[in-house]
């Protein structure tokens, strides 16, 4: 009988805690949370247009055509070359002479590329 008494206690104790949530941890208050530095981001998206030679970057409402080197036209369709394009090209983003142009004036293509959200072309030099 005792053995009976003792089981019926342990099965009702494991069934109980199976049952019963733990208490959640309480929040730390707001003050003492550390300052978060926001986040920054910038896209380019890179493109050859084969058709005319060019290369097209776009970033944000702006397109970026550049003009490519018959070496350039040759190494572009490889990765290391592609790649050193598109670093000389950030370059003459940020420091090249950038004339404003409209997409009437470009090739069909070059505007393809560049996407439906351009708002800005831009002939960098």
């Amino acid at each position: 009988m005792l053995r009976l008494a003792v089981f019926c206690a342990i099965a009702i104790t494991c069934g109980l805690a199976a049952t019963i949530m733990p208490p959640k941890p309480t929040h730390a208050p707001h003050g003492s949370h550390a300052t978060l530095e926001p986040g920054e981001h910038e896209t380019y998206k890179f493109a050859y247009e084969p058709r005319t030679h060019l290369m097209v970057v776009a970033s944000g409402h702006n397109c970026y055509i550049l003009t490519l080197s018959d070496a350039e036209q040759t190494s572009v369709h490889t990765d290391s070359g592609l790649r050193a394009i598109e670093l000389k090209s950030l370059g003459l983003i940020s420091t090249g002479t950038q004339t404003m142009t409209t997409k009437d004036n470009l090739d069909a293509h070059v505007v393809h590329v560049c996407g439906a959200h351009i708002t800005n072309y831009f002939t960098v030099a």
